[in-house]
């Protein structure tokens, strides 16, 4: 019951959904390391089918993919369960720089009970409209959650994204790294759904959850809330 009242919330908060953009295929890019043609990133579509159902991710391989993770039934009723949500690192490993040049990696999130990594773009007007209301989402759950940035123009416009995070209440809520480096590139095939800004929430044990495709602005604290209250 606890996992079909968190899907049936999704479904009403996907409403909110302000629309998202579609780039070029990331999962190319970030082998070639390409930046997404402007005339492309202009495109964006509302849609609001995704809502995030357990699946289970325990694999850091690299090895570009497709298909996402076979649904666990058995473990998704042990993830709505607050009591028992795994606290621990982030379950992929990395060391990178951030948009700061700052070295990160995996245990620079902390221990959490909960993983946010969020794909966006400077180009995206959906992304940058809702920044403040992730920054506002991170302040209340930043002790529970884990906030990762994969940005999708990390090397043609970090000066923007810094502005972008600057106009925020809080603006370093979360780590922003490349998505298109290569450390991270297992990663991004799991939110790559031709879309952002797309969201995926994981749990330190490696389990994930259906990628929300969209902006859902202070939406998130309500997804938030219901999976970690259970």
């Amino acid at each position: 019951m606890k996992k079909i009242a968190i899907v049936f919330l999704c479904v009403i908060l996907s409403v909110l959904i302000f629309g998202c953009s579609e780039p070029d295929d990331l999962g190319e890019g970030a082998a070639d390391n390409e930046s997404v043609p402007h005339n492309e990133q202009e495109t964006y579509n509302n849609d609001t089918e995704n809502v995030p159902e357990v699946k289970q991710e325990t694999s850091t391989d690299t090895t570009k993919s497709q298909e996402q993770p076979e649904e666990s039934e058995e473990h998704s009723s042990v993830v709505a369960d607050s009591e028992i949500l795994p606290w621990g690192l982030f379950p992929y490993s990395f060391t990178t720089e951030d948009i700061h040049g700052n070295t990160v990696t995996e245990e620079s999130l902390g221990e959490k009970q909960l993983f946010f990594v969020h794909l966006w773009a400077t180009w995206c007007p959906p992304c940058v409209e809702e920044m403040p209301d992730l920054a506002a989402v991170a302040r209340e759950y930043g002790d529970r959650v884990g906030f990762l940035g994969l940005l999708e123009d990390f090397e043609t416009n970090p000066d923007g994204a810094k502005n972008i995070m600057e106009s925020s209440d809080k603006p370093d809520f979360f780590i922003t790294i490349d998505a298109r480096d290569s450390q991270v590139s297992g990663l991004l095939e799991l939110l790559n759904t031709g879309y952002v800004p797309t969201t995926v929430l994981f749990t330190s044990d490696g389990d994930m959850f259906e990628p929300l495709v969209g902006a859902f602005g202070y939406g998130y604290a309500d997804i938030l809330e219901a999976i970690l209250e259970g």
